[in-house]
């Protein structure tokens, strides 16, 4: 991690400093890292954004909560056209799939 925002820090369960200089492996469970780095080789690969991809995982702090999210790869170029890194933007989904699963579980038992 090179820079992270507080809202995905907190969400990780971390503050935005302890995240610096760290992989994604050292923050994320095993699982999680391996389904996000197959995303971060194809914009290495391809130099070109991959773009909402439904994502599902958890990190090491609290490995049996699962988020839902969205997220979306960038690659970020420097000034020779190299990629130096890639950015991740993130939309967290799991209350609104929460509720969802507790609405369709209502309607199943209302059946």
């Amino acid at each position: 991690y090179l820079q992270i925002n507080k809202l995905l820090a907190k969400t990780n369960g971390l503050t935005p400093e302890e995240h610096l200089g760290k992989t994604i492996y050292d923050i994320l469970t095993k699982e999680f890292a391996d389904f996000v780095s197959h995303y971060i080789n194809e914009v290495l690969t391809k130099k070109e954004a991959v773009l909402n991809i439904t994502v599902e995982g958890a990190n090491d702090r609290n490995p049996h909560l699962v988020m839902y999210g969205l997220a979306s790869y960038y690659p970020v170029f420097d000034s020779m056209r190299n990629i130096f890194a890639v950015a991740v933007s993130f939309q967290d989904l799991t209350h609104q799939r929460n509720v969802e699963n507790l609405l369709r579980d209502n309607e199943i038992r209302l059946k």
